[in-house]
């Protein structure tokens, strides 16, 4: 009996392990529970390692960290054991980055990427697919606004039971800090992003808005912003490809939604151009295709997560397919933005909505319009069980408005040095000053600026303005920075350095202080001054004359008198002036560069 007992109990003790007791053992949060709720930052990164035990096809890498110290995860995941980007390139590996939680509260791509490196990795599912694929995941970007976990973040969500936060410990929003590069997070994603250069770029977000009956809206950049290659693929080759996988799915997907009214479906929707601050806006700029997945606030969490995860399998499968014909399209772009080719025609930074639109089918809801018997203002309440298709105008279509001519070159000098560290963020190559170089160029001089009135994203934003191009010649002093414009990233380094750009880093205030005066004129000093420079410039009297006519100047002794100080050889020659310059001539380009050393 006694050796009875004793091979009992070896037997259980060695007994293969089932399938489902494999099954079991990989489960994650959002399963476990019954698909309620979504994995906190340490059942992140506990999954995460033991992943990168489990499986020699992933790799766990820590891409940064946050303003508090919380560790960045980034998952590569190859059949090959590929973990470097030089070695994926050689391999002629297609690179898929999936980012989850750059908004923490919006969780669905944290789980669903979960399930999705695990059943590639550790369940050998979509094997075929996989094959030729580098895989990169981050499933949970804003740390920080994870670890601030709680059931009372997203007030219009149903669902997960708790969430984290939407922007990171220094209430940034990331998803705003591409171009700028504020936070570290951000610095992180760049340094990674640059180094790989993802072929495809799927961001994972929840909705805000209204109700309807889609699941899972998106974004792509397919109004002009791209080379017209990149622009074609999206929207006769993947775009047609994912909407009838979706379907088949019976999950109805729809292009992201922008009521021109807000919340009220009938007034028509709206399209843009994504900003660079923006994850897909800035993808597109570095001539990377980006898809922006926006599942559905108001479905629960499960069909969410389920949507989110059939995104990635589908794109997965695309990619596969369409791998030599989306690498060679992202090559031939890349050349033409390393060729003299750029230079041949304008280029548009900032683009507008025409009041032209098509009529579209859109699956929404019936709803009507409450007055609020607590504020007096008006609200929509919806009815989910009333499905009704609309007939309504989608205005998408769009065309630049503002162009600027790419000069050969910017150069600033060495005391807004600030600069350059966005440029190495962004992988910009860029040359320094050895001796002091006289050029010709142009600047702008910036006219009636208006500052917003409140911070945004910790700036106070240049809202309104006009330029005022000037050719001079200039003396650069030694350690100026010189940025040639024909490289790979001038697209980026354009919307960096033009003003009227987009997300310029003027616009975001970074050169506030140019509209600062520092210099002013007693009245008793002005005084005798201003009658020598009436008699001789009579036409100076005739304007400060007709100028005191007008509203409060006149009744503004202080405002007069710094008026006609302006207007004197004293003032202050830099206020007002871009301190970064244009060299458009080749001849002078190659004279700045002769006295360069690259940096």
């Amino acid at each position: 009996m006694k050796y009875i007992f004793i091979i009992t109990v070896l037997f259980f003790l060695i007994k293969p392990v089932t399938a489902q007791q494999a099954q079991n053992e990989w489960l994650t949060t959002y399963e476990r529970s019954n698909y309620k709720q979504t994995a906190t930052y340490n059942e992140v990164m506990d999954y995460c390692t033991r992943l990168d035990s489990a499986s020699d096809k992933i790799k766990l890498i820590i891409m940064g960290e946050s303003p508090r110290g919380h560790k960045i995860p980034l998952l590569v995941i190859d059949n090959d054991g590929i973990t470097q980007a030089a070695d994926a390139r050689k391999k002629n590996k297609i690179v898929f980055l999936i980012q989850s939680g750059i908004h923490a509260g919006e969780p669905e791509g944290v789980d669903a990427s979960l399930m999705f490196a695990r059943d590639i990795a550790i369940f050998n599912k979509y094997a075929t697919d996989f094959s030729d694929v580098t895989l990169l995941i981050i499933p949970s970007y804003n740390v920080d606004g994870l670890n601030r976990f709680s059931a009372y973040n997203r007030i219009n969500q149903n669902g997960p039971e708790k969430m984290g936060w939407r922007t990171n410990a220094l209430n940034l929003n990331l998803n705003r800090d591409y171009l700028k590069a504020d936070a570290p997070e951000t610095q992180a994603w760049l340094k990674m992003f640059t180094t790989w250069l993802p072929d495809f770029f799927i961001d994972c977000h929840t909705t805000d808005g209204a109700d309807y009956q889609y699941v899972l809206t998106y974004g792509m950049e397919t109004f002009g912003n791209m080379h017209a290659l990149q622009t074609n693929w999206q929207k006769k080759v993947f775009l047609p490809y994912f909407d009838s996988e979706m379907n088949k799915l019976n999950i109805p997907v729809f292009p992201y939604v922008t009521f021109r009214v807000w919340n009220n479906p009938e007034s028509g929707l709206g399209a843009s151009v994504a900003s660079p601050m923006l994850s897909q806006g800035y993808t597109a700029v570095q001539n990377r295709i980006g898809f922006l997945s926006e599942t559905h606030m108001l479905k629960d969490y499960k069909t969410r997560v389920t949507a989110t995860y059939q995104l990635l399998k589908i794109v997965l499968q695309f990619l596969h397919r369409e791998k030599n014909n989306l690498l060679e399209i992202n090559k031939k772009v890349d050349d033409y933005s390393q060729s003299a080719e750029i230079f041949s025609k304008p280029f548009p930074v900032y683009y507008q909505q025409l009041p032209d639109s098509e009529m579209v089918s859109f699956k929404g809801v019936e709803y009507e319009l409450k007055k609020s018997e607590i504020t007096g203002g008006n609200y929509y309440i919806y009815h989910p069980d009333k499905p009704k298709t609309y007939q309504i105008p989608y205005f998408n279509k769009l065309e630049p408005q503002i162009f600027i001519n790419l000069p050969q070159a910017y150069v600033f000098p060495p005391e807004w040095s600030e600069l350059t560290s966005r440029l190495k963020y962004h992988n910009i190559s860029f040359y320094l000053l050895q001796t002091e170089t006289s050029i010709a160029c142009t600047m702008y001089k910036i006219v009636q600026p208006k500052l917003a009135a409140s911070s945004y994203e910790s700036h106070q934003q240049v809202i309104d303005f006009d330029t005022e191009e000037i050719s001079i010649s200039k003396t650069f002093p030694v350690g100026s920075i010189v940025v040639p414009v024909q490289q790979r990233s001038y697209k980026i380094l354009v919307h960096l350095l033009e003003p009227k750009a987009d997300n310029s880093m003027f616009r975001w205030g970074f050169f506030n202080a140019i509209f600062e005066q520092k210099e002013y004129a007693e009245t008793y000093v002005m005084e005798a001054l201003l009658q020598k420079m009436f008699e001789q410039q009579p036409e100076l009297k005739e304007e400060f004359e007709s100028r005191k006519k007008k509203g409060e100047f006149g009744n503004n002794q202080f405002a007069m008198t710094n008026w006609l100080y302006s207007k004197t050889e004293y003032k202050d020659t830099q206020k007002d002036i871009y301190p970064v310059a244009k060299v458009f001539d080749k001849l002078h380009f190659e004279k700045l560069i002769a006295n360069t050393k690259s940096k």
